[in-house]
């Protein structure tokens, strides 16, 4: 659903522009409310309600609650939570608590698309995030997960 890496600037009161190819999206399936939270690699996720409540909020529902690492996630995830409503410019409000959870401190972000939610990365952060990652290493580390799904 959401694909591409967008550059976009966060403005004095905490506000993105979805990017237009995301709302065209979103507008053809009458969506605009998401819910916004801290995700690993200290950036924003956003997700549709629909796409949160399947991807995050029902896997962390199941009985593994007992363990205490779960009961953590649930925790760090749900305390950094926030729902939001696109307003009529495509726009997204995002906490200061988010945007100062995710080192995001100058204008300029890199909005990414990870197929079911984008990410809001401090500019900088991305770039570097970049170089750090290899697409031949993910593919070899992951080639064993590859070959069971088969």
């Amino acid at each position: 659903m959401f694909y591409g890496e967008y550059s976009h600037t966060v403005d004095e009161k905490g506000r993105i522009i979805i990017p237009s190819k995301f709302r065209n999206i979103l507008e053809n399936k009458y969506i605009d409310k998401f819910v916004i939270l801290k995700w690993p690699d200290n950036c924003i996720a956003v997700f549709t309600e629909q796409g949160f409540e399947k991807d995050v909020k029902k896997p962390l529902q199941k009985p593994s609650w007992a363990k205490a690492a779960v009961r953590d996630l649930n925790r760090v995830l749900g305390s950094n939570v926030s729902f939001v409503t696109c307003d009529s410019q495509g726009r997204i409000n995002i906490p200061q608590k988010l945007l100062d959870g995710a080192s995001i401190t100058k204008k300029e972000v890199a909005v990414i698309g990870t197929g079911n939610h984008f990410e809001v990365w401090d500019m900088e952060r991305w770039k570097q995030r970049q170089q750090e990652i290899s697409l031949e290493e993910i593919l070899e580390k992951l080639a064993d997960s590859f070959e069971k799904e088969e």
